[in-house]
Order: C-alpha cells, then structure tokens, then sequence
C-alpha cells in the first residue's frame, strides 16, 4: 500500500521549503516526496530500534528522486530512551549516500550515519569499475556522524571521486572512528576541513508515541 503524503497535509504545504518529517511505525519505504519538488530542506527522523521497520539503501531513492531543489538532507535515527541494544548500526550504508547523490543534484550539506566499511567500498569500486560513475559537485559538508570507517586512504579516494569539492566532513566527537574520518579528510584531494562535535543540533518533534507520520515545517519549531 502506498500512502501520499499530500493527502496528509494542507494543500499550500506543496510550496514548502523546508520540511521535517518524524515516524516510528511507518517504513520509510512507502514516502513518497515527489510533490514537494520545492523543497530545499528535508529532515528525517526515526526510531532505529527492534520494534521499527528497518531503513534501506534504496528508501532514499523513493524520497529524493523528484526533489531537484534539495540543498540540505538530515536523516537522524535515534534510539528510544532507555534502550540500550547496542547491536544497533546504521541502517544504511555506503550506496545510500550514491543514491542520494544521484536524486538530488543541489545537495549542499548532508548529515547522516551510514556504513562505508570494507565490503562496501569493494562495491562500491566493482560498480564503477562497471561504468555506474556518480558525482556531486555540489556537496560540501558531509557530517557522518557516528559512522563506522575502514581503510582511510581507500574511502577517501571514494569520497573524492563522489564528493570533489567537499569542504567540511564532521563526526560525532565521542565516536570511536574519530580518527579514521581525520584521516580520511587527510587524504581527500580537496582537502577539507574535519570537525567533531557533540549533539547533531537536529530538531526532533516532541510528543508521545507517534501512530502514524507527523509533519511540520522547520519555522513551527522555531528555526
């Protein structure tokens, strides 16, 4: 079953700029973005947990495909309070982030945890090695936040062709692969600025127990 998410809202949303997006039951595969073409800013929050449907690669193929406008992407998974599973990783992994970079071309800042560890990178390499070559120009920040990193040099080389013109990459200070992203901006041939940070400074919207999907503009929670 597919749900539009412009049945949801009012009818002038379809001319919003900037929207944020929060669920914990509805699987991300079934949103679908494309009327809100206009959109420069897009916020994603979910619950990464046992009881929720996980996140794939290609979900962000459904939500970005028909957002040509996007410069700022933010998919936040949080972990519900009090749950300590800490088999939890990302939920995506180094092809999301080509996914991503294929629907949206404007793309400026994009914070997000995903896996771009050794297997996927051999992946990654196979399938441009095939002539599936992506590139954005466009990007320049990338927060990773709490990713895990294997093989620096290799991932920069990756990120290097993907990202050309990246100018700032930031991570979690408190993550264990701080250093692994130092390096990896190290050997970026742009050489950008790494920063670490704590808190992703993200929006989240307050309330209880979410039945459904709850939408909102960035203005109504004060930004």
């Amino acid at each position: 079953m597919e749900i539009k998410v412009l049945n949801l809202i009012p009818r002038h949303c379809r001319q919003l700029q900037s929207l944020c997006l929060a669920d914990i039951h509805l699987g991300p595969n079934v949103l679908k973005l494309d009327p809100y073409w206009n959109l420069r800013v897009l916020i994603i929050t979910s619950y990464n947990s046992m009881g929720t449907m996980p996140w794939r690669d290609d979900d962000l193929v459904w939500m970005t495909r028909e957002l040509p406008h996007l410069e700022r992407f933010y998919a936040v998974l949080d972990k519900p309070l009090g749950v300590e599973d800490k088999w939890l990783g990302p939920m995506f992994t180094l092809q999301a982030l080509v996914n991503l970079m294929e629907g949206c071309s404007k793309l400026e800042h994009i914070f997000m945890e995903f896996d771009p560890t050794e297997w996927f990178q051999l992946e990654y390499i196979s399938r441009r090695e095939k002539g599936h070559v992506v590139c954005n120009d466009s990007v320049r920040h990338l927060s990773v936040c709490n990713s895990p990193a294997t093989s620096p040099e290799r991932l920069a080389v990756i990120l290097s062709k993907l990202l050309p013109s990246l100018e700032v990459i930031t991570a979690e200070a408190n993550s264990e692969h701080v250093s692994s992203w130092k390096d990896v901006a190290a050997c970026h041939t742009n050489s950008p600025v790494f920063r670490s940070q704590t808190g992703d400074g993200i929006p989240r919207i307050r309330g209880t127990y979410y039945t459904g999907m709850t939408l909102c503009t960035l203005e109504s929670l004060g930004l």
